[in-house]
Order: C-alpha cells, then structure tokens, then sequence
C-alpha cells in the first residue's frame, strides 16, 4: 500500500461516498478524498458522511498526511444562506478541514469573509471555461479550480499561466452529457435538479430522431472516461489534481481506479521517458466498471460518436463469448477468459440478465448455465460479465478488511527510544521526521525474581495491535536488575501514542475558532414597479414582430444565430423604432469564442448597441477587460445563477444592471431576494442542456460549414415529446429545450407583487404567427386581463413547486 510523500508533484483525489470507500481510497493510494456531509453536497442520495463521521474522518485523514475535502457544490437558497450554512461549516473548519468544493459565487463571497482560512476550490459545476473568470476568482481568494470535463490541454494550460491556482481535472469516470453546472433537464422533467445534488440521469434515457430513421438510442449518454494513456500531457498542462469520479461508486471501484492510477502516477513521477500503460491494467478498470468501453474524453477532441454509448447506459462489463446453444431454462458457452464462482452474466439482447455463477469456469471450457427465463433467441448473442467476484473479493481484502473484518489502516511506522533507570519515572520517546513525544511513566521496581529485559520491553512495547503505528526501530537502554509491570509498559505506550496523535492531528486545528456567525438581508421593500417588457428573439422574422410592438420596451439579439450584417441592420431598426437593443452572448464561451470576437472588436466597439446579455462569467470578464462594455448595460441570465441574496451582492458589486430570476426559484424563494434588481422570464422554451456533445456528430450528420444560423435537430423522448435541439456550429456546442414552453400569463397577479424590474419573453422555433399570439397574450396580461391554462400546452416551471 502506498505511503503518503511530501514531495509529490501531483494529487490523486479519490471520491468517498461513505466512510468505507474513503478507508480503501487512501489505502490504495490517494493523497485526498472528496466527500459529501448532509448538507449542501451535488450527490445528494450518495451515502455521505454524518457530522460525527466526518469529524472522525477529517482526523483519520491528517493522522495519515492525507487531505478531506468537503462539497458544498450545489447553489444555496436564501433561508440556506441564512439559517444553515455557517453552523453547518462550523465544525468542521474548526476541526482543521482541508477544503470546501463550491458551485455558488455568493457562497464563496461568504465563506471567504467568515472563514478566511479555509482553502476554497472552485467546482466544475461553476464552468469555469477560461482564464478571465478564473482570474477573478483568484482575486476572491479561491486556491484551486476543478476544470469542466470539456476543456482541452490548451485551455487548461492557459487557465493554469495565467492564474498560477492549482488545476483540479476529471481523469477517469462518468461523463456528463451537458457542461456541469449548466443542466436543468432532470429538474424540469421531474423536480429533480442537478444543481442541488438530486439528478435523476433523464440523459441516460433513449431518445429517437425520426428524420434520421434512429430508434430507442442512447444518444445523450457518454462513455466513461480513461485517461492512463494520457495522464502526463495531463499533468504537462499544469493540471496538480488527478479527480476520479465516483461518489456514487462501491469503495472496490474507488479502490481499485485509485489504486491503478496511483501506479502509473508513480510511473511518470519517477521516470517520465518510461511512461508506458499495461493492457492488464486497462482490463481491471473494464471489469469494474465502463459504459461501452472508454473514452479519453474532451481533452483531444471537442465531441464525437466515438466518445457515446449510444447502446447501452449502463456497465458494459467485459465480453466473454457468444452462446453457442439454447433451449428452455439454459444456455451452453465456451468463455474466452476465466470465468470465477460468483461472477454475474448477461447475454446482450434477450431478458437472461443478473446470471450469478456457482462455479469457476476456465477458458474454452464448455459449460451448460440454467437460467429461469423461457426460451431466449439467444444463439449468437454476445455474453458479458458484468461483476467479477474474484476481482472484487481481492480488492477488498486488499484494501479495505482484513481476515478479521477490521478496517485495514495504512501504517504509520515511527522509531522509539525507551530508558528504564533506577530511582527514575520510566521515558519513552517517539519520533518521526517531524515529531517528537516525551512520555514519563512510573518509576520502575528493583527485581524481586526475574529482572526485566531488552528483549522482554521490545516485545511489550511492540503490541500495537488495533492501531496503524508500527515501530521500524526500537531502542530499549535499561538497567540490570529492574522490574516494571507489564502494565505499565502498556499505559506508557499508550499515552505516548496518544500524545504524538494529538500532535500530529493538532496544527491542522490551529485556526481562529469562530462562533455564531449572522448573514440577514432586508427584502421586505416588495414595490410594483413600471411594466418593462423585453424579448430575446433567434430569428429575423421574431425580431421583425417584436420590434413592430409597442408594448416591447428591449430586444435581445441571440448573437450566435446572426451574422454581422444582420446584427447592425437589426440595431438600426431596434433604436429607429425606439427600442434597447442588447447583444446576447453565446451560452458557451471558450477559445473558438474568443477567436471569433477577437475579429469583430471593432464591430463591437463601433455599434451602438445598448448592452449586453452575459450567459457566463468568463465573457462578462472577457469584454470588461478588453473595455467594450463601458457604458453599457450588463444583464446576466439566467444560468448565471442567482438563488440567494449573496449571489445578487456578488453581481452588484462587479457591475451588473440587471440579472435574470433563476428557473429553479420558487414564488415563495423568489420573496427572499432583492427581485428589484431582478427580469422575470415569462414565456419561452426553456433551455435545459448546454452540451459540448453535438447529436449531429454523434449521429455522423456534421455539416458545420453552417456558420451562422443554427441547425435544429429535434429529439423524441420515450413519451414521443419532441425536444428541440440547436446546433450552434460557430461555436460547436448544442442547446437543449423543454418540450413544453414556459407561460406565466396566469401567475401576473402574483409575480407582479414581487417587484421585478423588467418581465421577457423568450423566441426559440416560434414563426411569426406564433409570436405575435404570445406578444398579445402576455401584454394583455400584464395590463390585467386573465387567462385560463391552456393545457398540455405550456408548463409554469417551477414558479409554484421549486426544487427541493
């Protein structure tokens, strides 16, 4: 088992679902574990630690020179913000945590302020695509940034010079189909949001496309990632952190990923020129688990079919043969690997599935399994172990439980010096490296019998059984002729080991205590303000309706649907028909984004355009140092979350103007906020996934010599809805929508008693005929006139449940 060395140049960082998978992360080599307390954390239905687990685990941790990290990856509502999150973090940072993982900005500004000497790091639910926001993140005393999945060696590079933080990034595990921090498509579905740790997984579902004649495929479900064969162009990049994915996983998967990565990190450490990847390896990570074989990820290439498991979403396990006969209640095959009593089958398109051995089976052996399914058409179809019981059997003996079914403790090997003298308290010294602990005990008796000897105090102070010290070198100097009671050998040792404990344990501790911390915001001034009326449009045609309306005050322009001339010609007329006119800024932005702006600066500079509408912290930060939006208006959206009061401080003091209510908010949520500052959206397709993944790539369909306007491909769900997807090829990424649009004409009254500062509707696919019905039909409503739901037609969000 690896021992802890201070001189390491990179971290592994293993996930810890509970208390058992951190015990095997750090016995098969990780140097931190990040895990989840009961609160606040992105995997909510994990197993997670209790307060009294956690506490015991953060000394377990430093006891070893290992780190614990805690997650508080999820956005925060207000009454959160207010009533829970300093007691919650209390504990532990007194307790000497290592860091906090966080996703909300307003949470930052607030554990930096009350916890100053608590390290923060930077979630990738915050898509941190650039060196701009991370720049600014530094500023607020953030340490390190955990990179989204989708940034190539480049942009990690960059990210790295520019900010010199240390670079945390995913090496081996699931994949998100959308940018982490930017889905909303379990939430919208069923109440289920991923920013708040309950993703129910909607994008491991089949979906359809009827035009391309593709049934029931799993088009939105990536591979898992492995990332051996590149590992040192990854540590090359600056990255320092090595994240295994998995707090959801048993401790042998975590154990046996950490272990093989600890191997090969040790590898390139030790001698880079000799880097090399045994098959073997690769094999044991297969068994384990992987989603149709694996994928190096987004570090080569920006998307691709090869990176999907567009036929299964689940462990493909490892293929074993193909079933040479069938008949009712078995089948008969020749296995081309060794197959292991206990090891689970299934053959792939029938219902065999779950198939546990009770024998060992050898290679090219010809054996009969009975099975409790009728006849299968199984002839010919391909049988997969998806559970390797002897793997797993090793794994944890090897890492987690011994013959006793003790934990197994990594050990902590020290040297001590005993001194027994006559007329003098018996003196055990231990030490380390570091550390040094004096321990004085009684005063040892002239031998009445036997006297005690050398050999006799080493076997006693040896027993440290149920601890992880070991002592490499004893050093016993006695007197002849004495005697001590072998209890007291026993307590000397024991308070030695304590003390050096605490000493070892304790200047992870030293830290200002801090107590009854109180955050309140004053939200009570609720005023209906001015009706202001604003639209987002996609198209030309939508933007010819919405600037003919008298009722519409601004007009977001969606810049990545339109080419230059259209954009200046659209800002003429906007400002000739007295309307604002607002650039909205693509969704993603990343190098090919920044390629692109960097060519139109001067357009930028030069139209007249009354502000812009930031989807991302790393565009605002992008434009404001390059000095193009002086004097103009900032709005951020609504993916640049605001759930919480710290959240709208944090976006005032940068500059903002207006931000955009979140679709997670509640009625009830959206009270607690300073709404004055606040747009309401009102009316459009949601878009719930923002996807580096392109499904025309996936689907071989790529024609992204469309530069401007983008593509539509549209999805069926297993409910035959259609889901709307653009293809947004300038800028290679995909936005996902809701099949239903979003109407809130019937909740005016009571969104109206919120004090918003403006109200939009959002055009995604609607032709004219559609806009100009919904113009009508929220003006109408906003002047007072009230509509019954239309049903099946729209949807009201989250605007009466929220999300828990």
């Amino acid at each position: 088992m690896f021992n802890s060395n201070s001189d390491l140049k990179c971290e592994i960082l293993s996930p810890a679902g509970g208390y058992d998978a951190m015990v095997a992360a750090f016995n098969a080599g990780a140097d931190a574990v990040y895990v989840g307390g009961d609160k606040f954390g992105a995997r909510a239905n994990a197993n997670n630690f209790s307060k009294e687990e956690l506490l015991k685990s953060i000394d377990y941790a430093h006891l070893h020179n290992r780190k614990i990290y805690l997650t508080i990856n999820t956005l925060l509502k207000e009454n959160e913000i207010s009533n829970e999150l300093m007691d919650y973090l209390m504990p532990y940072y007194n307790a000497g945590l290592d860091a906090v993982i966080v996703q909300d900005i307003g949470v930052i500004t607030l554990i930096r302020k009350y916890f100053p000497e608590l390290p923060i790091h930077c979630s990738t639910q915050m898509t941190i695509t650039g060196a701009e926001f991370a720049m600014e993140l530094k500023k607020l005393g953030v340490t390190r940034v955990v990179t989204p999945r989708e940034l190539s060696y480049s942009e990690i590079n960059n990210i790295y010079k520019a900010t010199s933080l240390e670079i945390e990034s995913f090496v081996h595990g699931a994949l998100c189909y959308c940018y982490s921090g930017q889905c909303l498509l379990s939430s919208v579905i069923g109440g289920r949001s991923g920013n708040r740790g309950r993703c129910a997984q909607p994008c491991r579902l089949p979906y359809s496309i009827e035009k391309e004649h593709i049934n029931e495929k799993y088009l939105l479900s990536p591979k898992d990632m492995c990332t051996l064969t590149n590992l040192p162009k990854i540590l090359q990049c600056g990255v320092y952190s090595l994240k295994i994915e998995g707090r959801m996983k048993k401790p042998e998967y975590v154990a046996a990923v950490t272990a093989i990565y600890r191997k090969y990190v040790d590898m390139y450490l030790e001698n880079p020129s000799d880097y090399h990847v045994e098959e073997k390896d690769l094999n044991i990570l297969k068994d384990i688990y992987n989603r149709g074989g694996f994928t190096t990820g987004f570090y080569d290439k920006q998307n691709g079919a090869d990176m999907m498991a567009i036929d299964r979403p689940n462990h493909s396990g490892v293929n074993v043969c193909k079933v040479n006969m069938a008949k009712k209640g078995s089948i008969t095959i020749k296995p081309e690997i060794e197959l292991n009593d206990g090891d689970i089958l299934e053959v792939l398109n029938t219902d065999i599935k779950d198939l546990t051995l009770k024998n060992s089976v050898k290679k090219g052996e010809t054996v009969e399994l009975y099975h409790k399914y009728a006849l299968p058409n199984a002839i010919g179809q391909r049988v997969i172990r998806t559970r390797n019981n002897k793997l797993i059997k090793e794994i944890l003996e090897k890492y987690l439980f011994n013959e006793k079914g003790e934990y197994i403790e990594p050990e902590i090997k020290l040297n001590i010096v005993c001194t027994i003298k006559k007329d003098i308290p018996i003196e055990l010294v231990i030490l380390d490296d570091n550390i040094e602990v004096k321990v004085c005990g009684d005063i040892p008796y002239v031998a009445q019998n036997k006297p005690l000897s050398k050999e006799d105090v080493i076997k006693q102070i040896n027993k440290t059984g149920g601890t992880p010290f070991r002592f490499e070198n004893i050093i016993v100097d006695i007197e002849d002729g004495l005697f001590v009671p072998v209890k007291h050998l026993n307590e000397i040792r024991r308070n030695a080991l304590l003390e050096y404990t605490n000493k070892r344990i304790l200047p992870y501790k030293d830290r200002r205590k801090l107590e009854n911390i109180d955050i309140a915001y004053d939200t009570n001034n609720k005023t209906q303000n001015e009706i202001k009326l604003n639209c987002l449009i996609t198209t030309y045609e939508q933007f010819e309706c919405t600037v003919k309306e008298d009722s519409v005050n601004g007009i977001y322009i969606e810049m990545p649907a339109f080419d230059i001339l259209h954009i200046e010609k659209m800002i003429e007329e906007a400002h000739n028909a007295h309307k604002l006119l607002y650039l909205a800024l693509p969704y993603i932005f990343r190098d090919r984004a920044k390629r692109y702006y960097v060519e139109i600066f001067d357009k930028l500079d030069s139209w007249n355009a009354d502000g812009y509408l930031f989807r991302n912290l790393e565009s605002y930060f992008y434009l404001k140092n390059s000095g193009l939006i002086k004097d103009k208006d900032i709005i951020f959206d609504s993916n640049v979350y605001s759930f919480n009061n710290a959240d709208i401080d944090y976006y005032k003091k940068i500059g903002a103007h207006c931000i955009t209510a979140s679709y997670e908010s509640n009625h009830n949520e959206l009270k607690r906020l300073d709404t004055s500052f606040m747009e309401m959206n009102l009316y459009g397709y949601i878009p719930v996934m923002y996807s580096a993944g392109c499904v025309k790539k996936t689907i071989n369909k790529c024609d992204c010599s469309s530069k401007t306007a983008p593509g539509i491909t549209v999805l069926k769900d297993r409910l035959k809805n259609n889901i709307s997807v653009l293809n947004y090829c300038r800028y290679c990424y995909n936005v996902i929508y809701n099949t239903l649009p979003l109407n809130l004409d019937g909740c005016i009254e009571e969104i109206s008693n919120l004090g918003f500062a403006s109200y939009r509707i959002n055009f995604v696919t609607e032709d004219s005929c559609k806009c100009n019905e919904i113009l009508s039909r929220i003006t109408q409503s906003l002047e007072g006139r009230k509509f019954l739901s239309d049903k099946g037609q729209f949807t009201k969000g989250h605007f009466k449940r929220g999300v828990n």
